[in-house]
């Protein structure tokens, strides 16, 4: 509840057949009671998910897959519930169930639902990390960023307004931003002076609650390679493509950008298409091709919805590349290819629409931007450690980053030549404590500074006059 007296969760497992509850518990008096009851207080003949309470309390709404709450629930699908929790609870006083207890009666893939003041809700949660080698990925040994500011950017101008939602990241990177209503969502992080984002890189734009298409083309897997990669399962954009069993074949993304395109040997009906969060969705439309064996053939595509009903639909493929419009199938959980004949099929640009109420794994990666070194070399003849007018710059010499201070120049370490007028530069250094020194050579001996430069480099900053004599 909005002063965070009243708590609805779920409690897994817990009735006498072993499905999921909802409860709400009074944090003050602790009195809590079940609430995912039929209105003859029976226990759920279902699972019981993703509770939310009003601001008030007086009403809770819940999603399950329980048949005998209400008598008119026949559909055999994910519904959603109101209970009106009476004033007698809220008062600390045995437990009573309001009048109204009322069923949606539809898939939870409905765009919003209003129960008078109860507003169903979403969450977009993830977290912040240091992108030390700048690919966009997070590895596991890049650090995480706390204490950093992620909001939703009402007024989409990338910079953090007043009365602006936000958030500011935990000690392991995490940020969550919940209780959102149905809507498109700008969220960006604020970004510390001479920072870069580098994923996603300029924020994220997400639907909550709202039906989006999502157009799958595979060409963001980076870098762009001829050959196949290979999965058993591949994940991109709220999807996974899957095998099952998992010893089955793989999926391989072939190609190169901008033609990539996912194939597998689909002699069985092993090959899917399903939501990570396994939600219904639908399927509007892709595009398939014989990708080796014979020169055309058919594939059936079968769409499987919660209550266990199909619909299929066939097609004739060839081996060019053909989008195809696919009826019917809405609402389903999973998509299952099927082929007779054993031939690789390739798919493509696969048109699919979704809606999420929680995006998990928004994360963002960014990094300190990099910095620049310059200076000199020359000929001191009097060894003064000035450059006299006489005295001459020193074209082609080698000046390097000495990362281990070990005083000379080893393998990988960073290294550039001057040029006619003796100048160097080193344009994009990580920001941090740097020695730079020039390189000896015969019949050469340093005047100054004898032991190089040590500077200390900050984020997008430039130190020139680093001169060597």
């Amino acid at each position: 509840s909005f002063d965070g007296r009243y708590v609805v969760m779920v409690e897994v497992r817990t009735n006498s057949d072993g499905f999921d509850e909802i409860v709400i518990v009074d944090r003050e008096t602790q009195n809590w009671q079940v609430i995912s009851r039929s209105q003859q207080f029976l226990s759920a003949d279902g699972d019981s998910s993703r509770p939310s309470i009003s601001n008030n309390a007086s009403s809770v709404v819940f999603t399950s897959q329980a048949g005998r709450f209400v008598p008119q629930d026949t559909n055999g699908r994910l519904d959603v519930f109101q209970v009106d929790i009476a004033a007698d609870f809220l008062q600390a006083t045995p437990f009573t169930r309001g009048a109204n207890y009322a069923s949606l009666g539809v898939s939870a893939s409905t765009n919003a639902v209003n129960f008078g003041n109860v507003v169903t809700s979403g969450n977009i949660d993830g977290a912040l990390w240091r992108d030390t080698n700048r690919d966009g990925l997070h590895s596991t040994s890049e650090p995480v960023i706390a204490n950093r500011t992620v909001f939703i950017d009402t007024n989409q101008n990338r910079v953090l307004d007043v009365g602006e939602v936000l958030t500011v990241s935990d000690l392991l990177g995490r940020y969550s931003l919940s209780d959102l209503p149905a809507g498109n969502y700008q969220v960006h992080q604020v970004l510390p002076a001479n920072w870069t984002e580098h994923a996603p890189g300029q924020g994220f734009s997400l639907n909550v609650g709202v039906s989006s298409l999502r157009l799958v083309d595979f060409e963001e897997i980076q870098p762009p390679v001829t050959g196949s990669f290979c999965y058993l399962t591949y994940f991109t954009r709220g999807f996974a493509f899957g095998t099952f069993p998992t010893t089955g074949t793989q999926w391989c993304v072939s190609g190169a950008a901008p033609s990539k395109f996912l194939s597998a040997q689909i002699g069985t009906d092993t090959q899917f298409v399903r939501r990570t969060d396994n939600l219904p969705f639908d399927l509007e439309s892709l595009s398939l091709h014989i990708a080796s064996g014979l020169v055309t053939g058919s594939v059936a595509l079968i769409g499987e919805k919660s209550d266990g009903s199909v619909v299929t639909q066939s097609l004739n493929l060839t081996s060019t590349p053909t989008i195809y419009p696919v009826l019917g199938f809405m609402d389903v959980v999973r998509v299952r290819w099927l082929e007779s004949s054993g031939h690789r099929i390739g798919i493509d640009n696969v048109s699919l629409r979704s809606t999420s109420w929680d995006h998990s794994g928004t994360d963002f990666g960014s990094m300190e931007n990099r910095g620049s070194l310059s200076g000199k070399v020359f000929g001191d003849t009097n060894q003064n450690g000035v450059q006299d007018g006489p005295e001459q710059p020193l074209a082609g010499w080698p000046v390097f980053i000495d990362a281990n201070n070990n005083g000379q120049f080893d393998n990988g370490e960073i290294s550039v030549n001057t040029n006619a007028s003796g100048d160097y530069l080193f344009p994009a250094l990580e920001p941090g404590s740097l020695v730079v020194r020039a390189r000896d050579r015969i019949h050469w001996s340093a005047v100054a500074p004898v032991n190089g430069h040590t500077v200390i480099l900050s984020a997008g900053g430039s130190i020139a006059n680093l001169n060597f004599a």
